[in-house]
């Protein structure tokens, strides 16, 4: 965490990112739970052989609250706890996020990992804490009212669109604005639809339609960025 090996409320899961993807072994992976040690090391063990996508999710303050219940009862996520398990450490700032998921020296990130036969390689997780914020408001095509409801999508340039985990999604309150907090920085897309089909903007043929419809927006480390989006209708969202 910000560059120091480092207990952190962090949950590190597995999800195969090939064919396997659909059979119900490989998808117990990720559910495993998995435990933190104190020098900020953590294992998953009996890992099938397949291509898998590095998920890591830092715990919300009320992740922490309900993990740390089950630990008091001598349960964590249905299993008996094991002598000397300690409490979850507290919440990290509003303001972090996975910065990297590193194998060997190399991202794995975005493309993920392979496990086959040999050893595996340590990963290491990078957690920083100076994600930027972007605050803004979405309007109507003509610019002549705020779009309540509105969805807002935040998309990372199109080389790193396969990694779900740099996108983030919103929706505007009753005076078109919406916040996104713990963006990692680098370059972006908003989007704002009046509606749009669950999960459509991860399918690339989807987007092709409206690419040039985004706001391109560049958020940089610790900061707070303003930008209006322009809504996209529901007749140019079918």
């Amino acid at each position: 965490m910000d560059g120091k090996a480092a207990l952190a409320p962090v949950q590190v899961s597995l999800q195969a990112a090939d064919s396997s993807a659909g059979i119900e072994a490989f998808r117990q992976i990720g559910r495993a739970p998995t435990t933190i040690e104190q020098d900020g090391s953590f294992l998953i063990s009996a890992v099938p052989e397949a291509t898998y996508r590095v998920q890591p999710a830092i715990l919300s303050a009320s992740s922490i609250t309900f993990q740390n219940r089950l630990i008091a009862r001598g349960s964590i996520a249905g299993q008996v706890a094991t002598a000397g398990t300690s409490p979850s450490p507290p919440p990290l700032p509003a303001t972090a996020y996975v910065s990297d998921v590193r194998q060997g020296g190399t991202s794995v990130y975005d493309d993920g990992i392979s496990i086959g036969t040999t050893l595996v390689s340590p990963l290491e997780v990078h957690i920083n804490t100076n994600g930027g914020t972007i605050e803004g408001t979405v309007v109507s095509a003509g610019r002549q009212a705020l779009a309540a409801g509105a969805v807002v999508v935040l998309m990372p340039p199109t080389n790193r669109r396969q990694n779900p985990a740099l996108y983030r999604t919103t929706s505007t309150d009753d005076e078109g604005s919406f916040t996104m907090s713990a963006v990692p920085p680098g370059p972006y897309k908003l989007f704002a639809w009046q509606s749009i089909p669950a999960g459509a903007h991860l399918n690339p043929d989807f987007m092709k339609t409206y690419e040039d419809r985004g706001a391109s927006i560049t958020v940089s480390a610790g900061a707070t960025v303003s930008q209006p989006v322009v809504l996209i209708s529901a007749e140019r969202a079918r």
